[in-house]
């Protein structure tokens, strides 16, 4: 069973005048149960609320123990698709516990901590809501492909939306990967226009019937579930033809990148394509293998395409931190000769 604390994603907290993210360790351990990491490719839903929020995921995806939280954001997985290739994660983030104090995270967890340098910079106090809504905006809806805001959990509907639209004027995402938004409320609260928010996808409104002891809590969440599916696959479509569709293996290194990234500098915005190479260094006697295996290849006479077909083979087992590796079939066999 997992420890206590052991599904905290992220905390953001203060000690004296500094500010410092750290990693909870929680999509770690998600990723680790799954059946095969580097093999599947997980979506998350972020959900943003308080007690609408979590009353919502705890009849959409029962079964875990209902721990007190102590980081920022929680994460875990839903256990009836950890088995599947294209798992769901749930990702969490009460709003008024966020802008609340924030406790460190305990000693013994070992995970990667930082300072927020850019704050320094700063020529005023930044709060913990302003803080809260730049650390989601550069770095947790990166890893969102579906971002579910309860709005009847904030003071008025329009404060809710403007939560969204402060966090996302924090974050470039790029245009390929846009997440979706759904916006969930027990009221027939109609606004007069959309909600103006370029940075996201398609934006969808969700009704929640009553409660009632008639209607089963499964009922209830019916239409929200199918629409957060939905909206899922919209997102994973996108992302599996702009070649974005990452496995849990890079989405648990990349997240770690980023978190360093976000904490250490106010721009530019983190680039998952840079971050193989930021902090996976070419090794320096590579340039010298490609030009003496280029050499051996034109006194054998190879032909141009099996030459690159070679060096591609290099280069992309050069470029992925172990464990992720993942062979084109064109180039499958040219990597088991080097190997």
């Amino acid at each position: 069973m997992l420890s206590r604390n052991g599904l905290d994603w992220l905390y953001a907290f203060q000690a004296g005048t500094d500010w410092f993210l750290a990693s909870g360790g929680g999509l770690q351990q998600v990723t680790t149960s799954l059946c095969n990491p580097p093999a599947q490719f997980p979506s998350t839903i972020l959900l943003i609320g308080t007690k609408e929020r979590e009353a919502a995921r705890q009849a959409l995806f029962p079964g875990r123990p209902h721990s007190k939280p102590r980081g920022l954001a929680q994460v875990y997985a839903d256990d009836s698709t950890s088995g599947d290739k294209h798992p769901l994660f749930i990702a969490s983030l009460d709003i008024d516990k966020a802008c609340d104090k924030q406790k460190p995270p305990q000693k013994q967890t070992g995970h990667s901590c930082h300072k927020v340098m850019w704050l320094s910079e700063k020529p005023h106090v930044v709060g913990a809501e302003s803080l809260v809504e730049t650390v989601v905006g550069r770095l947790l809806l990166l890893f969102a492909d579906v971002v579910c805001l309860f709005q009847d959990d904030f003071s008025t509907h329009e404060e809710g939306i403007q939560f969204l639209r402060n966090c996302a004027s924090h974050s470039s995402l790029s245009h390929s990967w846009k997440p979706q938004v759904i916006f969930v409320t027990r009221s027939t609260y109609k606004r007069a226009s959309a909600p103006n928010l370029p940075t996201f996808g398609t934006i969808r409104h969700v009704r929640l019937p009553a409660n009632s002891r008639k209607t089963p809590l499964s009922h209830r969440y019916l239409t929200l579930k199918k629409t957060m599916l939905s909206s899922i696959e919209m997102v994973k479509s996108g992302r599996d033809a702009s070649k974005r569709l990452y496995s849990a293996y890079h989405l648990n290194v990349f997240f770690e990148s980023a978190l360093r990234h976000v904490a250490t500098c106010a721009s530019p915005s983190f680039n998952f394509i840079l971050a193989t190479r930021r902090y996976n260094r070419i090794e320096d006697h590579l340039w010298t293998y490609l030009q003496d295996f280029v050499e051996l290849c034109a006194a054998n006479h190879a032909t141009t395409e099996a030459t690159l077909e070679f060096m591609a083979s290099a280069f992309m087992l050069d470029s992925f931190p172990p464990g992720m590796h993942r062979k084109c079939p064109v180039l499958k066999s040219p990597c088991f000769v080097i190997n």
